[in-house]
């Protein structure tokens, strides 16, 4: 299992993006964030940016500095592994993303009825999860979206046996990883489990969420099936007699959380240049990578500027 654990912690946490000063840093076990506001603007919308599976400030820091001159508050949350959080993927609270959200809206000048989250793989489970419970969120935009709760990630202990997030201090049920299709490359450790029956209560209710919900996927991801997870997730809200607004934007050719914010075709270029020493892992090619990087933020943008 050496090898395996290598290629995960190589592949899974790994982040790519250029950190950006902030106007604040409040750090405590109790929420880690940092708060990027808009200069000389009041009732702006304001954005929580939840990242992957690295659980830092790396994501958000990078959207930071393209939404701040945008005209948009950014809030960067850290939801483990650093400053008194837990160390580990494992029995997050939901409370903690509520909190945050909650904390956001109390920012000077932030319009409390123009909030969105822009969110990446495994954050996508959180912020999906919260957005079906706050009624307040407008807009989630969701890269390599999940479709169910799934098995908790402990770097420490990958037979760990619990869920990523809790309720109310009960573990949310969740679908458990499968390895009857191998460790490698990810992606089977979702796809056997994809293909049993699902508990229902594992299932993320986006349903029931007010928000308007954008999907990107690649078709060749090869961390998780995140095409098959975002159609699910569009099938169940279109089967619904009421439900949220959904759009699903499907990349064939391209692979893993390719929602990745730049300014220049220099900054491109460099962000380019990292992911290509890891194509294989995430899936598809650097070309389609790039295609699908430049048409998500193109449409992410799009989208934003609708909140305002």
């Amino acid at each position: 299992m050496k090898k395996i654990n290598t290629i995960i912690l190589g592949v899974i946490f790994l982040s790519f993006f250029n950190s950006a000063a902030s106007s604040q840093n409040p750090t405590s076990p109790k929420l880690v964030y940092e708060w990027y506001a808009p200069a000389n603007l009041s009732n702006y919308p304001a954005i929580l940016i939840i990242g992957g599976s690295d659980g830092g400030l790396k994501y958000g820091q990078g959207w930071a500095s393209l939404l701040n001159t945008k005209g948009f508050g950014v809030m960067a949350l850290a939801y483990f592994g650093i400053n008194g959080l837990k160390t580990q993927l494992e029995e997050i609270p939901i409370e903690y993303f509520q909190n945050a959200l909650d904390t956001l809206k109390t920012f000077q000048g932030v319009d409390k009825n123009k909030i969105a989250i822009i969110c990446n793989s495994k954050g996508t489970e959180a912020s999906l999860l919260l957005a079906a419970q706050d009624k307040s969120i407008c807009l989630v935009l969701a890269s390599s979206p999940s479709y169910v709760v799934w098995q908790c990630i402990n770097k420490e202990n990958y037979s760990s046996f619990k869920s990523s997030w809790t309720k109310g201090g009960v573990p949310i049920p969740f679908v458990p990883f499968d390895y009857s299709k191998g460790y490698y490359p990810i992606i089977n450790f979702y796809l056997g489990s994809l293909e049993k029956s699902i508990n229902e209560d594992a299932i993320i209710k986006v349903e029931n969420s007010k928000a308007k919900i954008v999907l990107f996927s690649g078709g060749k991801d090869q961390i998780w099936p995140s095409s098959e997870m975002a159609a699910r997730l569009k099938k169940r809200v279109e089967g619904q007699k009421s439900g949220p607004e959904i759009k699903h934007y499907d990349f064939p050719e391209a692979g893993h959380g390719f929602l990745i914010p730049f300014q220049s075709d220099e900054e491109k270029k460099i962000i380019l240049t990292r992911i290509s020493n890891f194509i294989s892992f995430f899936g598809g090619t650097i070309e389609a990578y790039d295609n699908a990087m430049c048409s998500s933020l193109q449409i992410t943008l799009s989208e934003l500027e609708k909140v305002k």
